[in-house]
């Protein structure tokens, strides 16, 4: 989930971090297994930005097996910077 979560950043043309002094972490969320998915069986991930603010966004992320959802997580992300 997490490199379906950079690749929505870089397909928008942003980098998700600063180096390692600032970036993006996950604060909050509410994830919800629907039914099973066994080791090589193809998924899809599919990311939907549902919200986003100046230092946070919420994320719809969705694990697929063919037609049936298997795997679904609201995602809130906010921006930190060390130091």
């Amino acid at each position: 989930m997490r490199r379906a979560r950079s690749e929505k950043f870089f397909a928008q043309g942003i980098c998700p971090t600063l180096g390692q002094s600032s970036g993006f972490v996950v604060h909050t969320l509410n994830a919800k297994f629907i039914a099973t998915a066994t080791l090589g069986e193809l998924l899809i991930v599919k990311s939907t930005v549902l919200s986003s603010k100046k230092t946070s966004l919420v994320l719809l992320q969705e694990v697929w097996k063919e037609e049936e959802k298997v795997f679904s997580m609201e995602v809130t992300l906010v921006y930190v910077r060390r130091g």
